[in-house]
């Protein structure tokens, strides 16, 4: 497949968020070589136009919309640079992976998609707008202007399921919580251990958040709390838990000082009390550490620090319908620099109202704690536009070739940075489409190839009819 071999050698050109130059380059150079006409904005996003062949000639320009960079999450003790190292891809039981990495279909994929439809005999005048920092704010669509393209008609390859062609999404809301740190000067530990969280499934916070998988930072703040219930003389050392503030949080580690050696014995038989709705069975990693060095947290700090995490709500605020989530919040990630805790979360809804009143109830809480709050941010919602042109013929060509799979229309809790293109030509024709894509923002992440192969024939009659 065209797609497939494109984005094999995509993969090998790292494509993390914030540092997107070298692909954007790549891509870049890749289009000029075609003969197609390429502009850039001072973010880096991309616009290239490609003329119509064959029975396109003559016909209106349609945009193919994908974003170049990706959720960046490894697992444990896979070493790899994202700034530096391409990814490693193997094919098994029909999918495409990454070895220990999130594949970065999303969306490389999509931007596979939309070259591929420049390679066909057949397609109306292309504008293939390709842009960058969407994994973390949507940054790059937030700065296009209006005269980066003309169409008013655009496909996006964000989706990741194949029979749901996506019509609507919900807006999002970044929030960063600082609390500040107090040392400890009188505690001595007798030994140092690092609790690693094992088991979890992590996954998209939008997407995935609905199926009640647990967060890894929910888990290990039980996991203190069982310290404390049973009594054990500890201090907190160190956090860091999640990688992503799209990504629900699948690893993470705490370190503490245990004033009693033998309470290694005690710890050992701890385990998650928390229950998984996805049957993610849970454990802990020990390890003990040889650093005298150490520096320690008070206990009145980390109790505080416990009750902030456990007030803070992670997962589905409200239901739109029993399918539909109306509102959520991403408890993310926790770090520690030794001087303060940072906690960033996401919340989601496709009502500014909801998030207004999630944002503010979470900085309520914080300030209840003693922490400071900053705002990272905002991703704007796509309203839903009923009985679109594109949807209505992309979904019937889909039907026609594959009359035995389904075909939905669906809005999602999740971002797509159509919201801003509605921003800029209001009323736009819009549809997002796309090939199977499991388990986005996680090393689980995987491409189904048969969907794959099914997408560029979608493909290659969509082009024609347009």
């Amino acid at each position: 497949m065209w797609s497939l071999d494109f984005f094999k050698e995509l993969a090998k050109v790292p494509r993390l968020s914030f540092h997107e130059q070298q692909v954007v380059s790549y891509l870049k150079k890749y289009a000029e070589d075609q003969g197609y006409i390429v502009k850039m904005d001072a973010l880096g996003n991309l616009s290239i136009f490609v003329e119509a062949q064959g029975s396109g000639i003559g016909k209106d320009i349609v945009a193919l919309q994908a974003h170049v960079d990706m959720v960046c999450v490894s697992e444990p003790g896979r070493d790899i640079d994202f700034l530096h190292d391409g990814l490693t891809l193997y094919e098994e039981d029909g999918f495409l992976k990454a070895l220990g990495t999130t594949l970065g279909a999303d969306d490389g994929i999509g931007v596979a998609l939309a070259f591929y439809c420049a390679t066909l005999p057949n397609h109306p005048p292309l504008e293939i707008i390709l842009t960058v920092q969407e994994e973390v704010g949507m940054h790059g669509a937030a700065a296009i202007t209006p005269d980066f393209f003309e169409a008013k008609r655009l496909i996006s390859f964000d989706n990741p399921t194949e029979h749901a062609l996506i019509n609507g999404c919900a807006g999002g809301s970044i929030l960063e919580v600082k609390l500040a740190s107090e040392e400890d000067l009188s505690f001595s530990a007798a030994t140092i251990v690092k609790i690693q969280v094992r088991g979890l499934l992590g996954g998209h916070s939008g997407i995935d958040i609905h199926l009640g998988r647990l967060p890894a930072n929910k888990v290990l703040i039980d996991f203190l709390e069982q310290l404390n219930d049973l009594s054990i003389e500890y201090r907190l050392s160190h956090m860091n838990i999640g990688m992503a503030r799209n990504a629900i949080a699948r690893d993470g580690f705490i370190e503490i000082g245990l004033l009693r050696a033998d309470d290694i014995d005690k710890i050992q038989v701890i385990k998650c009390r928390l229950h998984s709705d996805a049957g993610e069975e849970v454990s802990f990693d020990m390890t003990v550490i040889e650093e005298p060095s150490y520096r320690f947290i008070t206990k009145t700090k980390e109790r505080q620090l416990r009750q902030l995490l456990k007030d803070i709500p992670h997962g589905v605020i409200a239901w739109l319908n029993e399918r539909t989530v109306r509102t959520s919040n991403n408890l993310a990630t926790i770090s520690y620099d030794g001087v303060e805790f940072t906690v960033i979360t996401f919340h989601r809804s496709a009502f500014k109202e909801d998030l207004i009143a999630l944002h503010q109830e979470i900085i309520s809480i914080a300030m209840k704690h003693g922490a400071k709050t900053k705002d990272l941010g905002e991703t704007t919602p796509w309203p839903p536009h009923e009985n679109g042109t594109l949807q209505t013929l992309i979904g019937k060509i889909y039907r026609e070739l594959y009359p035995e799979q389904p075909m939905e229309i669906n809005v999602v809790h999740a971002g797509f940075e159509c919201g801003y293109w509605e921003l800029l030509r209001p009323g736009m024709d819009m549809i997002s489409m796309g090939p199977n894509t499991l388990d986005l923002h996680s090393p689980q992440e995987r491409l189904d190839l048969r969907s794959l192969a099914r997408v560029e024939r979608w493909l290659e009659n969509i082009m024609v009819q347009l």
